[in-house]
């Protein structure tokens, strides 16, 4: 998929067209969220707001260091990674573009799933006209499932033939064992480490 942004839509921007084609996608707090790929692709968050101006949200943060990691702490390799943090509140500035800006979110009923492509125009940062649906492609979920009842019958018969139940115990026997072998490592590092305080070797 790659690279994305986010763009957000304030709710009257888009109620009229929402109605109009009978679509209701899920607000949140007045706001729709969507995806799109027409401007940084750098997971940047994008807002329009209701006068037609497209901002940019942004955030300070500050980089939070990892704690030393010892034989008690959790085996869980997120644990060992530094963070960003964010601080104070974030901020909205705005942008200067001058493009079309596709973006697409999808959702689904009892009966089908839907996908819905909309085009917004932007000069100097301004929304030039009201935004149009490009295009609205719907799955009929009970179709879907007729044609997918081969596929899940194949895989039914791989999950039980006994060289893949085979792999399964092997893979639990190993799981524990994983987890004994990174503690251990993780003592090791721990006891070179204090080591070389210890010694006053600085590298």
């Amino acid at each position: 998929m790659g690279m994305f942004d986010t763009i957000i839509v304030k709710k009257e921007l888009l109620e009229d067209i929402l109605k109009e084609k009978g679509l209701t996608f899920e607000e949140w707090e007045g706001e729709y969220g969507f995806q799109t790929k027409d401007l940084d692709n750098a997971l940047a968050t994008f807002v329009l707001q209701a006068d037609g101006t497209l901002t940019e949200k942004r955030q300070e943060t500050v980089w939070v260091e990892p704690k030393p990691k010892t034989v008690h702490d959790d085996d869980s390799w997120i644990s060992s990674m530094g963070h960003l943090e964010p601080v104070g509140d974030p901020y909205y500035v705005d942008t200067n573009y001058t493009t079309y800006v596709n973006f697409y979110d999808g959702y689904a009923t009892e009966t089908e799933r839907i996908w819905v492509n909309f085009v917004a125009h932007f000069k100097d940062g301004k929304l030039t006209e009201p935004i149009k649906i490009s295009n609205i492609e719907r799955t009929n979920l009970k179709e879907e499932e007729e044609r997918t009842k081969g596929y899940r019958r194949m895989w039914e018969a791989v999950r039980h033939n006994w060289k893949w139940k085979a792999a399964d115990l092997i893979d639990s026997f190993l799981r524990p064992l994983q987890k004994i072998e990174r503690k251990i490592s993780n003592l090791s590092n721990s006891l070179r480490e204090q080591a070389r305080k210890e010694s006053g070797l600085e590298f």
